[in-house]
């Protein structure tokens, strides 16, 4: 009888032990996915110097959900801010301050786009490439993109907008622009090919795609892009007039170059309705001297000879990093 009453209470009272023990497990931990999986992200960072000259950082992060730019960084680096934490001065013991009389700061890309907003207030989406570079830009046109980050913003566009890619060419790169396209669809981008002479030249319905630019410095749209190089925050630009590409170096300075030229340039979309200050589209521009000239610079993208640079000038097949050093001789 003792046995039996024993089981009798203590049988209720554990099982009802063992319903607690299971809602606290699923309110702490949810069933229902590998363990982990559903709040996780990944993500690359990236610290470099010199408009992506000298590589200091590259991993790849496993991060929760509703993690921010700044917190990652400081996750994997020594970081020391000002501004109530809001403005990185240091990374690694890589100071902002003057060098070689101009002043260099750290400002941070994601995926390729300059951030509009600060690190602390930009949520990191799966995918997604952080970069943080340490270089003058006072001096320079402020470009708002790089091209370093190849295959974004194509792939994971900017805080979760993912827009179509459209590649426009001039008729004499069918090959190139296919190349490309199977390329990017390859990595898992969606693209769209299209000849230049079916676009719209008044820019109508260009403005909905992250574009893509290939043909001449001559043709149509390379040179109505040309012609807002300043607003573009292009490093370099053709001069018609004398046939060469005028390139700047970190300081400002000016370079003219000759020969078989080719240039791969990003810049936000200039036919976006929401204006390039505001819009996450891009518009990268491929334009060369010559069908030879274009089609290096498309090899010189697809084999990755453009990555962690902010601009590619080619050269007689020489390939110069954009802006320049100073020194750099046309």
């Amino acid at each position: 009888m003792k046995v039996k009453a024993y089981r009798g209470v203590v049988l209720p009272v554990l099982l009802t032990s063992l319903a607690l023990i299971t809602i606290l497990l699923v309110y702490i931990h949810p069933w229902g996915g590998p363990s982990g999986s559903a709040s996780e992200i990944h993500v690359r960072l990236i610290v470099s110097r010199d408009f992506g000259s000298t590589v200091i950082l590259d991993e790849t992060l496993t991060l929760e959900e509703d993690t921010t730019a700044l917190e990652a960084l400081r996750i994997a680096s020594e970081v020391e801010t000002t501004y109530g934490g809001g403005f990185v001065t240091s990374i690694d013991g890589f100071k902002r301050g003057e060098r070689d009389g101009v002043q260099v700061d750290w400002l941070y890309y994601i995926n390729g786009l300059l951030a509009p907003v600060g690190a602390a207030d930009y949520i990191l989406r799966d995918g997604d490439v952080e970069r943080w570079d340490l270089h003058p830009w006072a001096s320079l046109s402020m470009a708002s993109a790089l091209i370093g980050d190849y295959p974004e913003p194509f792939l994971h566009g900017y805080d979760g907008d993912r827009w179509p890619t459209l590649i426009l060419y001039s008729e004499d790169f069918t090959g190139e622009a296919e190349d490309l396209r199977g390329h990017l669809s390859g990595l898992g981008v969606k693209v769209h090919l299209r000849p230049v002479s079916e676009a719209i030249m008044d820019g109508d319905g260009l403005g909905e795609f992250n574009l893509i630019i290939i043909g001449y410095f001559t043709d149509s749209l390379p040179s109505k892009l040309n012609g807002i190089h300043d607003r573009l925050g292009y490093y370099a630009y053709y001069d018609e007039d004398g046939g060469v590409v005028n390139a700047v170096d970190w300081k400002g300075g000016l370079h003219s170059f000759a020969g078989e030229l080719s240039l791969i340039q990003a810049s936000r979309n200039p036919w976006s309705p929401e204006g390039t200050s505001a819009t996450s589209k891009v518009a990268w521009l491929i334009a060369g001297t010559s069908a030879g000239a274009v089609g290096s610079a498309v090899e010189a993208l697809i084999e990755g000879r453009a990555s962690n640079l902010h601009g590619l000038l080619i050269v007689d097949g020489g390939c110069e990093p954009l802006p320049l050093s100073p020194g750099e001789e046309g």
